[in-house]
């Protein structure tokens, strides 16, 4: 007996990238990786139901079938919403092949009914009490599977590559699941093979690709379940190249997981929604509820946020490793595929309300039954969409903070923490009194910074700055020019004319109102700023109002260390006249 499979594996935790599985599909080249077309066939939907269509062509097998779609009443693994015909309608099943197929294969026997059906010499033992048990988490099942697993290595000859593990099949996790049905799809090869399939029996179940599109709705549902199946695909490719580089040992631990962030999680819940949106498809245009997966899978969308939030931290770091991973560049090219590919995620969150807005567009509200799920569905993704945008600004601010506190030379007695939370930063042109000059701004929730760089090279894009020891060694110092507090500002006016963009902030200086000017490159960009300010301006009006009858040594907002002079202090709110 092999070593590997003397003891029964492990049920530990989610595997890592190195012990996850590709649907079966050939390792990608470079030139042909983001531009291959999704293909049908290889994804878990369809995998599985042309594997059920086949086991029903399997001699008795049809029996424990229907002892997994009892299993089904436990609910759906993929997540499908529950019909209201229940579990055990053959149609809501079919609709389900994954999940049908997980519960059967649980049960353990039915996979030593499967290995039987090669008439082996030393067929494996099934007990009939056990098939009228159907229960799917019992010792006895596991022990089934164990033997099925055994029998596969030892009499079929399979490399430990194309075996499943006990784990990989009881976890609820689809990266495990999808090695379970490769392990059985080779066994079923060898049974027809061998001639062994009762073709005579085979069911043609319904296919989730649409017929030709006849309308623009029909078009809509096309483009959703193509570009579903090429992202999903996709993330796989992405998986796979991670699983290489822990394999061969390219990078270290750290790195990968810095990369790739919680890769596995997201392509396990995009593969679930994949299944669903293959199931949906499969339906007629009336029975569609595409609105109702998004609805009921909003909670489900989370795993994007600490993704996206992670992605200029990648970017970054994959210019770090190039040279490294250059030793992969036959699987996916570092320089220009890798960051495409890790950008995805980021498209697709954007890209499911456009779909859904299309999808409502082309249907008719009178002759749409759940035309009403498709609005909340669509209000569902855009927050969802809000939600991972608000992460990603989050991470970005917080390493944008840390940067700016190690480059400012001297912060004159303030304490960056007392700042509260940065909103929004950027490059401007800032004008007074009829001069022109560039500075950092600093929007956070208590005051607004200008900062020069002290020997700028030459202007520099905005970019989230990460921690790293050659980014501090390449980027100047900061010189601290003006330092506003948001209590002190008086109004936020749109100064635009004459095809400049401009953001006039008016504040009280020492001892008369003053006022500056920035630049703003497109109309986003001064709505943002414009209605970030005043959104900040309400706030500190309201506290104010509740605390008017606080003792003024209370008002101070951020502690500072105070010098002898009060010519200091006042220098302090007006440092803007100085620029």
């Amino acid at each position: 007996m092999s070593k590997g499979l003397k003891r029964t594996p492990s049920l530990g935790t989610m595997p890592g990238f190195s012990s996850i599985s590709a649907i079966e599909s050939p390792s990608p080249t470079g030139a042909n990786t983001l531009n291959r077309p999704a293909q049908a066939s290889q994804s878990l939907y369809p995998l599985c139901l042309n594997l059920l269509e086949r086991l029903y062509c399997v001699e008795d097998f049809e029996q424990y079938l229907i002892q997994g779609q009892s299993a089904m009443q436990s609910g759906s693994i993929v997540g499908t919403p529950t019909s209201e015909n229940g579990p055990n309608n053959s149609s809501v099943v079919l609709k389900d092949p994954v999940t049908l197929l997980w519960q059967t294969f649980r049960l353990g026997y039915p996979l030593c009914a499967l290995f039987n059906a090669l008439q082996p010499q030393k067929p494996l033992k099934v007990s009939n009490e056990d098939t009228r048990s159907g229960s799917t988490k019992s010792k006895a099942n596991k022990a089934y599977v164990y033997h099925f697993l055994v029998a596969c290595r030892e009499e079929l000859q399979f490399n430990p590559e194309q075996i499943f593990t006990i784990t990989q099949l009881y976890q609820d996790d689809t990266n495990g699941f999808v090695k379970v049905i490769n392990t059985v799809k080779l066994v079923t090869d060898k049974i027809e093979e061998k001639g062994l399939l009762d073709l005579s029996k085979k069911q043609f179940l319904r296919s989730s690709d649409p017929m030709q599109p006849t309308d623009n709705r029909a078009r809509v549902v096309r483009e959703l379940l193509e570009t579903e199946r090429k992202y999903v695909q996709d993330m796989e490719v992405l998986q796979n190249y991670a699983r290489e580089l822990q394999n061969q040992d390219i990078v270290s631990a750290d790195t990968i997981h810095l990369l790739f962030a919680n890769l596995n999680q997201l392509v396990d819940f995009q593969r679930r929604f994949l299944i669903n949106v293959e199931s949906i498809s499969s339906e007629s245009p009336a029975e569609q509820r595409f609105g109702n997966l998004f609805i009921q899978m909003e909670e489900n969308f989370a795993v994007y946020e600490p993704f996206c939030a992670n992605y200029q931290f990648a970017s970054e770091l994959v210019i770090q490793e190039t040279q490294n991973l250059q030793k992969l560049s036959k699987i996916v090219e570092p320089t220009y595929e890798l960051p495409s590919l890790l950008i995805k995620p980021i498209q697709r969150i954007c890209k499911y309300p456009l779909l859904l807005q299309e999808l409502l567009k082309f249907s008719n509200k009178d002759e749409t039954p759940y035309y009403d799920e498709i609005e909340r569905g669509l209000n569902a993704i855009k927050r969802v969409a809000d939600r991972v945008n608000e992460t990603r600004r989050k991470q970005e601010n917080e390493a944008v903070v840390k940067d700016l506190e190690r480059r400012v030379e001297d912060w004159k007695g303030h304490q960056i923490s007392q700042f509260g939370e940065l909103l929004l930063e950027d490059l401007f042109t800032m004008s007074k009194d009829d001069s022109e000059r560039e500075y950092h701004v600093y929007l956070f929730e208590k005051i607004l910074l200008c900062c020069k760089e002290t020997n700028p090279k030459k202007p520099q894009s905005k970019q989230p700055i990460l921690k790293n020891n050659t980014r501090k060694q390449k980027r100047a110092s900061l010189q601290l020019k003006g330092r506003i507090f948001i209590h002190n500002i008086t109004a936020v006016v749109d100064n635009s004319r004459l095809g400049v963009l401009s953001l006039k902030v008016y504040w009280r200086g020492d001892p008369e109102m003053e006022s500056f000017s920035l630049k703003c490159r497109n109309e986003e960009q001064l709505k943002q700023w414009k209605s970030t300010l005043e959104k900040l301006l309400s706030d500190c009006s309201n506290r104010q109002a509740v605390s008017v009858n606080t003792p003024k040594d209370s008002e101070s907002i951020i502690p500072v260390k105070r010098t002898a002079s009060s010519v200091t202090n006042r220098r302090r709110l007006r440092t803007i006249a100085a620029i």
